[in-house]
């Protein structure tokens, strides 16, 4: 399964790398930004972020979340709760619920929105966030999001160690640090791309 992780990395543009590399770092910024608009902690913020994550692309994610920050900020809970998101209701009342206290991780649940959150709020953090695109990369094949199988923690842990090792086996060719996370969104977006059809 290595195989296809560096396959699939060695195919990215330079601009497709350099668009991986700082995924996470412009996420960051994001989330300092709402939390600096709204006066709450960087830490609601992605977790605001993370929770409306699920099936949601990334440009309407950070709407929806400037959006119940603001309406819950200056309007009450019940505001917040009649913003329209690109999400699942459920996922909704989980970002209503960091923005009432309950600390983010606890909220969130699921590996895959925690590791999220974790790279949201740390970019340099040992973690990768393994979704659909990830698991197709992984797998070597493309799996269409509604065929993903259910992901056991320990699959996720084992895709996991894949993207680490295929990331320190990218470092040392390339002489130049690439985390596994950094690795997971460089890799994310060839794939997205590949099948979009938008690379020549």
């Amino acid at each position: 399964m290595r195989t296809s992780i560096l396959g699939t990395y060695f195919l990215a543009s330079p601009d497709e790398h350099e668009h991986g590399m700082r995924w996470y770092d412009r996420a960051n910024d994001q989330a300092i930004k709402l939390a600096a608009s709204a006066g709450i902690a960087v830490s609601t913020a992605a977790g605001v972020i993370a929770a409306l994550s699920p099936n949601n692309a990334w440009d309407r994610n950070l709407i929806d979340a400037y959006n119940i920050v603001r309406s819950y900020v200056e309007h009450g809970r019940d505001d917040a709760t009649l913003v329209k998101v690109g999400t699942y209701g459920l996922n909704k009342d989980k970002a209503i619920r960091i923005l009432d206290g309950t600390d983010p991780w606890d909220a969130i649940g699921g590996l895959k929105v925690r590791s999220f959150f974790r790279l949201i709020l740390d970019p340099l953090a040992d973690d990768v966030c393994i979704d659909g695109h990830a698991y197709s990369i992984w797998k070597g094949e493309r799996v269409a999001t509604s065929k993903v199988p259910k992901i056991t923690a320990k699959l996720y842990a084992q895709i996991q160690q894949d993207y680490r090792e295929c990331a320190s086996i990218v470092s040392g060719i390339k002489g130049q640090k690439v985390t596994p996370s950094q690795l997971q969104a460089i890799t994310w977006t060839v794939h997205r791309n590949l099948y979009r059809g938008v690379r020549g």
